[in-house]
């Protein structure tokens, strides 16, 4: 490397939609990713995330 600085900037506002938003899947990977995004910093503060579900939790 030359001293190349690598910036990350914070995506844009979107909607993240997850199907299946009851199932072991999203609790064990999708919301803690979606977490650890939020905590550093990487998504927007005006993204939402809506999830539906065939199932009550």
């Amino acid at each position: 490397m030359t001293g190349e600085k690598n910036t990350v900037t914070s995506a844009p506002p979107c909607a993240i939609v997850i199907f299946g938003a009851t199932g072991d899947l999203t609790a064990r990977k999708l919301l803690p990713a979606l977490y650890n995004l939020t905590h550093d910093g990487l998504l927007s503060k005006s993204t939402v995330v809506i999830g539906f579900a065939r199932r009550p939790k």
